[in-house]
């Protein structure tokens, strides 16, 4: 570890790097991300937690809005579903009535002629 303060930087290089370099050296990577850390936890953690909260309560707040419509998109295709199938009933219920009142249709080809007794007379 280097003691004393930081040398001067050489040409062409910002003066911020030196005191970075120094400033690593100094205190060690390790020491410095717990630094970083704890700066992030303490300044940005909070705004953070903030965002995602506003992000949670607007989504929370859509699914909401699409579990209420589902339940009446549901409730509405049950309800048109019962109706039609109600309609369904009453027209099979009619239908039947007529069928019962009506005559049997009449056959599609003549009946066959009454057995004879007797034989047809010859031609001779």
């Amino acid at each position: 570890m280097p003691n004393g303060p930081a040398p001067s930087p050489p040409a062409g290089i910002p003066p911020w790097v030196s005191y970075a370099v120094y400033v690593v050296s100094t205190l060690g990577v390790s020491t410095l991300f717990a630094m970083l850390l704890l700066w992030f936890t303490l300044t940005r953690f909070d705004r953070t937690v903030e965002v995602i909260e506003a992000h949670e309560a607007a989504r929370t707040k859509l699914l909401t809005q699409i579990g209420e419509n589902f339940v009446t998109a549901i409730e509405r295709q049950g309800d048109r579903f019962d109706r039609a199938t109600h309609e369904n009933i009453r027209a099979n219920r009619e239908l039947v009535g007529i069928l019962l009142r009506r005559e049997p249709p009449a056959p599609a080809y003549p009946p066959p002629p009454p057995p004879m007794d007797e034989p047809p007379p010859s031609g001779r």
